[in-house]
C-alpha cells in the first residue's frame, strides 16, 4: 500500500489548493441580473496560525500521486512542486524532494546570463547592469560639471525671454 507524499510546511506558503475559488458577483445596472465569475486562486497556509495547523499544532500537506491507496487524514491536499520550505514526512516526500533540491541550489544561487552559468548571482547582475549601460551609450558626469554648455544654456534663456514677451503682449 503505497501512500501520498506528505510535508510539514515551516513558513507561510500560498499554494494551489483544489476548489478554493474567489466568486467575483456584478450586478448589471441595465437588466438588474448578477454576472457572477469564478476563479482559482491559491490559499495561504501559515504554520503560526490556529486554524490552518491541522495535526498536532503542524501544518501538514500532501501531493496526490498516481497510484496512491492511502490518504492521510486532516491533511491539505495541494496541486503542484514542493518548496525548500517543507520538511518532507515520509520517504515518497523525500524521494520527491530530493528531485527538486539540484534546481532550488541552481534558482538561488546562479544567475543565467548569455549562457553563461554557474558564476554567482550578483557578479552576472553587475555584468548585466554594465552591459546595458554601456549598450545605452549613458555617460556619467563627475560632481558639479554642468551638464549643459554655456552657449546652449543662453540660447534657452533668449527663447524663454522671447516667450514671456509675446504672453505679456
Amino acid at each position: 500500500m503505497t501512500e501520498c507524499p506528505q510535508w510539514r510546511l515551516r513558513t507561510a506558503h500560498y499554494l494551489n489548493v483544489p476548489n478554493t475559488e474567489y466568486i467575483h458577483t456584478e450586478v448589471s445596472r441595465d437588466t438588474g441580473r448578477q454576472n457572477r465569475k469564478s476563479f482559482q486562486v491559491p490559499r495561504l497556509i501559515d504554520p503560526t496560525d490556529p486554524n490552518d495547523c491541522n495535526r498536532d499544532g503542524d501544518c501538514i500537506v500532501y501531493n496526490l500521486v498516481e497510484g496512491a491507496t492511502k490518504m492521510p487524514r486532516f491533511a491539505i491536499q495541494f496541486i503542484g512542486d514542493p518548496t525548500p520550505e517543507m520538511e518532507p514526512l515520509n520517504d515518497e516526500a523525500q524521494a520527491l524532494s530530493d528531485n527538486f533540491k539540484e534546481k532550488w541550489a541552481k534558482r538561488f544561487t546562479s544567475f543565467e546570463l548569455a549562457g553563461e552559468v554557474g558564476e554567482e548571482y550578483f557578479q552576472n547582475l553587475t555584468r548585466a547592469i554594465e552591459k546595458a549601460i554601456d549598450k545605452g551609450g549613458g555617460r556619467v558626469t563627475e560632481p558639479n560639471q554642468p551638464v549643459v554648455s554655456l552657449e546652449q544654456f543662453n540660447a534657452l534663456q533668449t527663447q524663454l525671454t522671447k516667450l514671456q514677451a509675446q504672453i505679456t503682449a
